[in-house]
């Protein structure tokens, strides 16, 4: 896919750069690409297009099945009737379908929109349903009462066992960091304790009207989205790292509520599904980069960095 040329490109764009530097980055880019493979038959109805979904093949098919789709909707409904029965799936690709959508959605171009749709089909990666196996809670280590040397060690074994399974056939030739990913997401005991440890960093309890109470100060002005954005925001800047799959994590949480704010009447279920589904991708990315410790000392309230932030990173 073309997903860091084209998020590239915006980004330069929305930067100001001059014409000279954004053909330079194509030039230097447009060599990394290949063409795609014509494979795969026409999908004629969503059965179709949901038999490949997570099969990571036949690329081609589904975005022609969503630009057509946008062609007799539009953008906006074609996202309503598709996203929900996608939104689970957001942990696959290293977090990119989203960000795809959102630069379809910033740069106002539909059929960029449409590829970041057929790459959520394709890509789609979601956590195994836990209620059908036969881990409890009951089962597992008390992740928010533990030490942080405890959690790390959790987190390292997690990851270890992980990388140790073999993979599903779609993710065998994935780099490392997508393996993780499946693997986390398809253990039962690892989606607990990912559970634990998100609740351990990001207590919130969640309204129906998508807002969400601090359980530390009783506040609800800001949204779901945005309290796991400034989660990430911090950890990807307090751990100092620069680390690459850390600011993934920080594009999807600002593209998932770029959707959210363009689309407001998206049902409060599909944006709760959506934060729940970033809430736990997002932890596990930590996990998989080394649960970094956070080096510097935040001292500001989340209320003004998350003002700051908002400010800051708003579409134009």
């Amino acid at each position: 896919l073309t997903k860091h040329l084209s998020h590239g490109q915006w980004a330069l764009d929305t930067l100001g750069a001059k014409y000279e530097l954004r053909e330079t980055y194509t030039r230097l880019y447009k060599e990394r690409l290949c063409i795609a493979n014509e494979d795969g038959n026409k999908i004629n109805s969503v059965e179709e297009l949901l038999e490949l979904q997570g099969q990571r093949r036949d690329f081609l098919p589904q975005k022609k099945f969503f630009q057509e789709e946008i062609s007799h909707h539009g953008a906006g409904k074609t996202i309503s009737i598709h996203l929900p029965s996608l939104i689970h799936g957001l942990a696959g690709a290293a977090l990119h379908p989203i960000i795809h959508i959102a630069v379809g959605i910033l740069s106002k171009k539909e059929d960029v929109i449409a590829e970041g749709l057929a790459y959520l089909n394709h890509s789609y990666l979601a956590p195994i349903d836990t209620c059908n196996t036969n881990v409890t809670d009951h089962d597992q280590e008390n992740i928010a009462a533990a030490s942080r040397h405890r959690r790390e060690q959790v987190a390292a074994n997690a990851v270890d066992a992980a990388l140790a399974k073999t993979p599903s056939a779609p993710l065998a030739m994935s780099g490392r960091f997508q393996r993780a990913m499946g693997g986390l997401l398809s253990d039962a005991k690892s989606v607990h304790a990912l559970r634990d440890e998100a609740h351990a960093q990001i207590p919130l309890d969640v309204s129906s009207d998508n807002a969400v109470v601090d359980t530390k100060t009783n506040n609800t002005k800001y949204t779901y989205i945005d309290r796991l954005f400034i989660h990430i925001l911090r950890i990807y800047v307090g751990t100092g790292s620069n680390d690459y799959f850390l600011l993934h994590g920080l594009h999807c949480a600002f593209s998932l509520q770029v959707i959210f704010d363009e689309y407001p009447s998206l049902p409060t279920k599909v944006k709760m599904d959506g934060s729940n589904a970033l809430k736990l991708a997002l932890v596990a990315t930590e996990w998989i980069q080394g649960y970094q410790a956070i080096l510097h000392d935040w001292k500001e309230p989340w209320e003004r960095i998350t003002d700051s932030a908002k400010q800051d990173l708003s579409p134009p």
